[in-house]
């Protein structure tokens, strides 16, 4: 949300009626994709971990943003804050992140949001400039403590499972969920053949193979139930 409006909020919400003022709360909501390596960039053979970032008012950048009405559930508001930004909100889980204190005395909770690149990026297109998929290394954007803790949770979640954003489809090859899984962790030193052995009991084959594009067919797989 940009700087200016949320501090005229504050202001009056301050202001407003007897007895101490409800503290305000700004969630923040941070959208991760991994952008395949046809979007990501000439010559890139992998993906790379992307923010949906908002124009503002100001004609900066800035995350999806709303201040938490009364009595409102937090997952709410971050759903809203999407909603606002013209982003599909169905299947969407937001993580509550931690909270941070803002400067101007704003209470923080942000939120971490997965969603498939295929679902975001025709909205992005359609936003007449509004909205934009920037790769986390070079977002720029306002709050970047959001994005940092937002980074911290995502990579802390693909080290234990294999797709719990979501990001792939039901059925994937080991190599598909390698470029998720190296784009989550801003590019591996290890090799693909390391991340095959360490996945392989977060996945099981499915007994179908398919070839993609002119390379060789290669193995289907699925996450792997919770025993």
């Amino acid at each position: 949300m940009p700087a200016g409006k949320r501090d005229r909020g504050a202001a009056g919400a301050r202001a407003a009626g007897p007895g101490p003022a409800r503290p305000l709360v700004a969630v923040d909501t941070a959208v991760l994709t991994v952008l395949p390596p046809d979007v990501a960039g000439p010559g890139d053979r992998l993906g790379e971990l992307a923010v949906l970032q908002v124009r503002s008012a100001q004609g900066g950048w800035v995350l999806p943003a709303t201040l938490l009405a009364e009595g409102e559930p937090l997952a709410r508001a971050a759903a809203r804050s999407l909603a606002e930004a013209g982003v599909p909100r169905d299947d969407v889980r937001p993580r509550q992140l931690p909270v941070l204190q803002g400067p101007d005395g704003v209470l923080g909770v942000p939120h971490l949001v997965w969603v498939p690149h295929e679902r975001v990026a025709p909205v992005v297109e359609g936003s007449g400039g509004r909205l934009r998929l920037a790769p986390v290394g070079g977002a720029g954007a306002a709050r970047p403590e959001v994005l940092a803790a937002a980074l911290e949770r995502a990579r802390r979640e693909y080290a234990e499972a294999a797709d719990p954003g979501g990001l792939l489809p039901d059925t994937f090859t080991l190599h598909e969920l390698f470029v998720v899984h190296d784009a989550v962790a801003g590019h591996f030193d290890s090799t693909e053949d390391a991340f095959r052995l360490r996945i392989a009991r977060h996945v099981e084959p499915t007994g179908q193979s398919v070839r993609r594009l002119a390379g060789r067919p290669a193995r289907l797989h699925r996450r792997r139930a919770p025993a």
